[in-house]
């Protein structure tokens, strides 16, 4: 990429802030509609405003420190994106329902599109024939590895597989909004996630050890993004009636994961070894998501039957529960830690 490219992709980042900026001030003095009024001007919403705003400042300021030519400019677009994709949540009491999902729909496909293609570019630009050379080592199916060749081109990312992303979201988002289908939304997310993961294992393979532990914190973002996501949805599920007192609470640890990450991979990576951190985000996030989901289940279906026929208050058996699930997790943990280590063992 020559410095006329860089420097249009830096413009293109400082539009998107100041689109962020303004969509941010538009919505807080426009008066919305009376259902959504409710929503503005609390703790999630000040926790939402506030995230974006820190994770655009980190997309600029990485844009501007960027002094010579390199492909970490995406990382950049990617947290501005990002950042602009958050804020979109917002509009929903704003603007007419085809203009928001016009609007979402630009923003989610430039996220994705730069989440992936920034993995893809981490450690540099690499041709097809390299992506070949490297599958020819795996035993994968042979349509994966046309599929990551072919679009391992910028020509074929841009042109093909970037609208291609584009309509489907809005057809999946249509879904969404007018059947009430979110499990089609759902699905988009989860395919751009794996796409993603993919071409960080490529790109991971094919780095040296300097761009490996940067892309190690990048991993570890990820990763403590999604169970982020599985917190907060299993507590939509089973404790629905807090989520309104619990939403800022689980929505400001993914801001700040997302800073801490690339804060780390751009300017901190030599410091820390991330796998140390790798593995003790992935122990603690499986211990906590396995103790709501056995809490919250059990207190689902089965709490109020036994209170009812035992004639026991059900704050009683609720502590009796809860101590169960501590005692569950202690041999769990044990076992997942020593998985952990035997898989760390086996990658080396």
């Amino acid at each position: 990429m020559g410095n006329k490219g860089h420097h249009l992709l830096r413009v293109m980042i400082f539009c998107l802030a100041f689109l962020q900026v303004g969509f941010v001030i538009y919505n807080t003095l426009s008066p919305p509609n009376s259902e959504y009024a409710s929503l503005r001007f609390t703790a999630d919403w000040y926790v939402s405003i506030i995230g974006s705003f820190v994770i655009l400042l980190e997309g600029l300021l990485l844009a501007w420190g960027l002094k010579e030519k390199t492909d970490h400019i995406y990382v950049a677009i990617f947290l501005c994106a990002l950042a602009f994709n958050q804020t979109m949540y917002q509009a929903w009491g704003h603007l007419d329902i085809y203009l928001f999902m016009l609007a979402f729909g630009i923003s989610f496909w430039l996220c994705a599109s730069t989440f992936i293609y920034s993995f893809m570019r981490f450690s540099g630009k690499y041709p097809a024939e390299t992506y070949l050379d490297y599958f020819r080592q795996k035993h994968r199916p042979a349509w994966y590895k046309k599929f990551f060749s072919y679009f391992s081109t910028d020509r074929h990312f841009w042109l093909v597989f970037s609208p291609i992303l584009f309509f489907s979201f809005l057809v999946f988002l249509g879904a969404t909004f007018f059947y009430n289908l979110p499990v089609f939304n759902i699905f988009e997310n989860l395919l751009v996630l794996l796409i993603g993961l993919s071409y960080f294992r490529i790109t991971y393979r094919l780095s040296d050890s300097s761009n490996r532990n940067k892309l190690n914190w990048m991993l570890w973002g990820l990763l403590a993004s999604i169970a982020i996501y599985c917190l907060k949805a299993l507590v939509l599920f089973f404790f629905a009636k807090y989520i309104t007192k619990l939403g800022p609470l689980l929505n400001a640890p993914f801001y700040l994961v997302v800073t801490v990450s690339f804060i780390m991979t751009i300017f901190f990576s030599k410091a820390t070894d991330a796998r140390l951190v790798i593995k003790k985000t992935i122990l603690y996030s499986i211990l906590l998501l396995v103790g709501l989901l056995v809490f919250g289940t059990v207190e689902h279906f089965l709490i109020h039957i036994l209170s009812h026929a035992l004639h026991v208050e059900s704050s009683v058996l609720n502590s009796i529960l809860g101590g169960c699930v501590a005692l569950l997790l202690r041999p769990l943990h044990h076992k997942t830690e020593h998985w952990l280590n035997h898989f760390n063992k086996a990658r080396a």
